[in-house]
């Protein structure tokens, strides 16, 4: 029972949000056409709505994570980041075998539309180490590194950490010591008094 009115909020959520757009009527009296929306931001906040209401009257069912998950995405795709970033949280501790990973990459994706590119590159470097990809998180790792290297300097620092420090890590499981070992020489040339070294 529980699962089919779920379902049902989820099933009228996802409809709206393929609702057909027609221009407002101009006559005297007449109204918006059922089922129609005026705007996509009409259309997106009426979905939102929706979605937020089947995620949080079920948040444990398949259905309800996947609400927040599709709300995470609706909130993404009118801007509203912060947001869509907390709906994707919420769907990645879920743990959902299937919406966890891909709400992972939507929180990737928010943090990429706020210009936090140091979390996103960091959600991808995990994601791709997580899929037995090492070649390429190691890449990943190296690019977040050299796009550290371009910031500049401020207090407190625009990273938590120095990404050589992941870095070197990710090369000590990938085998690669003697790399892992300059990586973190590296940082400690550029930190010598941090004391996570």
């Amino acid at each position: 029972h529980r699962a089919n009115e779920a379902g049902a909020l989820l099933g009228v959520a996802m409809a709206t949000a393929q609702a057909p757009i027609t221009p407002a009527p101009s006559l005297p009296g007449a109204t918006q056409t059922p089922g129609t929306f005026p705007t996509e931001q009409a259309r997106a906040e009426a979905t939102i709505k929706l979605l937020t209401q089947a995620a949080d009257a079920y948040p444990s069912t398949s259905e309800g994570i996947a609400a927040r998950y599709q709300l995470g995405s609706e909130l993404l795709s009118v801007g509203r980041l912060d947001e869509a970033q907390a709906a994707f949280a919420k769907v990645v501790a879920s743990g959902a075998s299937l919406y966890a990973p891909l709400a992972r990459l939507g929180e990737a994706q928010a943090f990429m539309a706020a210009g936090k590119t140091d979390e996103a590159i960091t959600i991808y470097t995990e994601l791709a180490a997580a899929r037995g990809n090492m070649a390429s998180s190691l890449d990943e790792w190296r690019r977040a590194s050299r796009l550290e290297a371009q910031l500049m300097y401020d207090e407190p620092p625009a990273w938590l950490y120095p990404v050589n420090q992941s870095l070197g890590a990710a090369l000590l499981r990938a085998g690669d010591a003697e790399a892992a070992e300059q990586g973190f020489r590296d940082t400690l040339a550029t930190r010598p008094r941090d004391g996570r070294l």
